[in-house]
């Protein structure tokens, strides 16, 4: 799979785990933080995963998700959302576990 592909498979994750950011859901009742943090942990996998399946060093992973990011603003998405969301999964993928 090339970077394109697999960012593809990550927004799919992102859009099933935080529908209240597509740009169809606008308008509706903001999100429940709990269900919230549910849905980032849910991505936080996911990238992890993807990840470990592909044999992704640092570099592709972050060409990954800069094309995620693309994907993401390009479809309509917050761009403060995406940012945040983005920011997140780096520090977790890179921040060591205690």
């Amino acid at each position: 799979m090339n970077v394109t592909e697999l960012a593809g498979s990550l927004r799919a994750s992102v859009e099933k785990a935080l529908p209240a950011s597509a740009p169809a859901a606008r308008g509706r009742k903001r999100a429940d933080p709990r269900n919230l943090d549910r849905s980032l942990d849910r991505i936080h996998e996911d990238v992890r995963l993807l990840r470990a399946k592909h044999k992704l060093g640092i570099i592709a992973t972050a060409r990954v998700l800069f094309e995620l990011q693309k994907q993401l603003l390009a479809a309509g998405h917050p761009p403060e959302l995406v940012r945040k969301l983005i920011l997140d999964v780096l520090l977790q993928l890179f921040t060591p576990k205690k």
